[in-house]
């Protein structure tokens, strides 16, 4: 665990109050994004150890004239569980909560759930989330002005750190899901045909006019890439390279 989420739980736990609550007055938090796998084997666990691990709340009211409720910051899959067995036998219809009353802000709800969802094990798709969920921390405290960036690979760096991981592996697992997610969106009957139909279909040829634009597309490209790369070349070569793509495109005009 890193020393970012180790004082987080250390100081948090310290100032939490210890309640026991039914479990009508406690509600799902909809900025959690962790998948709910494995409800099953969980319920059967908590069947035959108890629940082992305490669920972390807030207070919030609804209205001054009900009661107070209270939203889960940590434990949402041990909160479903508990629910389902509540359904099916009655037991846990009440349990002691452990309850953070220094939430003060959406940003200080959003740090909770990341930190909570820090134990979580990791699957790909879990991995994936967690970058995620502190990627949307990351933009709010920038967007806050608590976060200057001083190079380009800063946002990876910074989450790494939330995670134990190094930024070269945040960015692998952006990668590695981008790939999975890529091309795998449902189409409909009609789209799959259209598409088939456009493959067999004969490409008209590009007019000259056309061939030119392209390829003047490709030259803004590189050089929009030479701009982003420009840490990694040397000022001379860096000139030398940009001159050479100008001269190319003063050559097709």
């Amino acid at each position: 665990m890193n020393q970012f989420i180790q004082s987080e739980t250390t100081e948090s736990v310290e100032s939490f109050e210890l309640k026991k609550i039914n479990i009508k007055y406690i509600k799902e938090n909809e900025k959690n994004i962790m998948p709910m796998g494995n409800i099953d084997d969980l319920k059967e666990s908590i069947k035959t150890h108890g629940l082992q691990d305490k669920i972390v709340v807030r207070p919030i009211k609804e209205s001054e004239n009900l009661k107070e409720r209270y939203m889960i910051l940590s434990g949402h899959r041990r909160y479903r569980a508990l629910k389902e067995i509540n359904e099916e036998t009655g037991d846990y219809k009440s349990f002691e909560v452990l309850i953070n009353n220094d939430i003060n802000t959406e940003l200080d709800e959003r740090v909770a759930i990341a930190v909570g969802n820090a134990h979580r094990e990791e699957n790909d798709d879990v991995k994936y989330i967690k970058t995620k969920e502190w990627g949307i921390i990351y933009e709010e405290l920038k967007a806050n002005g608590e976060i200057n960036e001083d190079d380009r690979f800063h946002k990876e760096n910074w989450i790494g750190e939330r995670m134990n991981r190094s930024g070269r592996t945040i960015r692998r697992y952006w990668d590695d899901m981008n790939l999975k997610n890529k091309g795998t969106e449902e189409k409909t009957e009609e789209e799959i045909l259209q598409k088939e139909k456009s493959l067999s279909e004969p490409k008209p040829e590009a007019t000259p006019e056309e061939r030119i634009e392209k390829i003047k597309k490709k030259i803004d490209n590189i050089n929009k890439e030479l701009e982003k790369h420009l840490i990694e070349f040397g000022n001379n070569e860096f000139e030398n390279l940009k001159e050479s793509i100008s001269k190319l495109n003063d050559l097709i005009n």
